[in-house]
């Protein structure tokens, strides 16, 4: 895309060079929201500052031609009007791109907690696949006395228990681990590169966090949580769904003395 730009630029100044015409000089501010195509401040930069250098060139080298009744006075507006125009850009590119982060939250992210759904579950696990890393594993992860919870204090009481749990979760997990809002008071927490002793240790410093008292308005709330996973070294036959199962059912070996 640089390449595009400053090949359209140069063109541009040759076309000054052999032909000064005004109409010529100003198809050429043309080329700055065009720019603006990719979405990239840089690129609006390098095409602000290039249409300013065209602008001193055509000023001072063919004024004659170009600007015979423009004063040195008047110069100024036209280097205005580049700053201008490179401003609105680079504004316009901000909130396209503060828009597409809102749609992108919306799309792939639980509106409760913030936590991923299901849809970027899918997507995340399908990268791995690509990226054929040597390990995947699955947390199955339910809350016991959830509904209690509910029950006892009310919803909000609930969704605020829900919210704080992410939070906790996250708090354990890397940049390469994915934690999943499956629904309800179910998790899946998605990690790769990991062998069994890391699957482990994770699970053991998830129940911990998850058995600490929780204070929410004004109330202690006690929970823990009952964990299953899956793993494979078999990535490139992995398939998400057959692991999920696998992890939920082991949960539930998990969960049964529980209840």
């Amino acid at each position: 895309m640089y390449t595009t730009i400053g090949c359209i630029y140069l063109y541009f100044y040759y076309l000054l060079k052999n032909n000064p015409f005004l109409v010529k000089y100003l198809f050429m501010w043309l080329a700055l929201p065009l720019s603006a195509i990719y979405q990239s401040y840089q690129l609006v930069v390098m095409g602000g500052i290039a249409s300013i250098i065209l602008t001193f060139y055509s000023y001072f080298y063919l004024r004659t031609e170009i600007f015979p009744n423009v004063s040195t006075e008047d110069l100024v507006y036209f280097v205005m009007f580049g700053i201008f125009t490179t401003t609105f850009l680079l504004t316009f590119i901000f909130k396209i791109k503060e828009a597409n982060n809102k749609l992108k939250q919306l799309a792939y992210k639980d509106p409760l907690t913030g936590a991923a759904n299901r849809l970027l579950l899918k997507e995340r696990f399908s990268l791995l696949k690509e990226k054929k890393v040597q390990s995947i594993a699955l947390l199955f992860i339910d809350m016991n006395g959830f509904k209690r919870t509910n029950d006892t204090y009310g919803h909000e009481v609930g969704d605020q228990l829900l919210a704080k749990t992410v939070s906790r979760l996250n708090e354990l997990l890397s940049n390469k681990d994915l934690l999943c809002r499956l629904g309800g008071d179910e998790f899946v927490i998605l990690s790769s590169n990991v062998d069994m002793s890391n699957v482990e240790n994770l699970i053991e410093r998830i129940q911990d966090a998850l058995e600490e008292p929780i204070l929410l308005t004004e109330q202690t709330i006690k929970v823990s949580g009952s964990i299953g996973w899956s793993y494979t070294a078999d990535v490139p036959d992995a398939n998400l769904e057959n692991m999920i199962k696998e992890a939920d059912k082991a949960m539930y070996r998990v969960k049964r003395p529980r209840m």
